[in-house]
């Protein structure tokens, strides 16, 4: 099932391009300007809560400096994938 997943996950990019390159080339790159706002605002709410919203729970709950843990967490983000290709 992993496998099936992962062939699936590798040419998805290609089925989006082939279903988002015809509405461009008829509708030109105007069309595309929504889905930008969209994708600005979910990196940002993203940004906020990490920063806000995790901060104050690791400092409520886990009764840790956030820098220590974001710190800590960044050496653990770095560390390649359990499942390599």
């Amino acid at each position: 099932m992993y496998k099936i997943t992962e062939i699936v996950m590798r040419f998805a990019p290609i089925g989006i391009l082939g279903l988002v390159a015809p509405v461009v080339s008829e509708y030109g790159v105007a069309v595309l300007m929504p889905l930008l706002k969209v994708i600005l605002a979910v990196a940002i709410a993203c940004i906020i809560h990490v920063l806000f919203i995790y901060s104050i729970a690791v400092k409520k709950f886990a009764k840790l400096n956030p820098l220590k843990f974001f710190k800590g967490m960044a050496k653990i983000i770095d560390r390649p994938c359990l499942f390599p290709n």
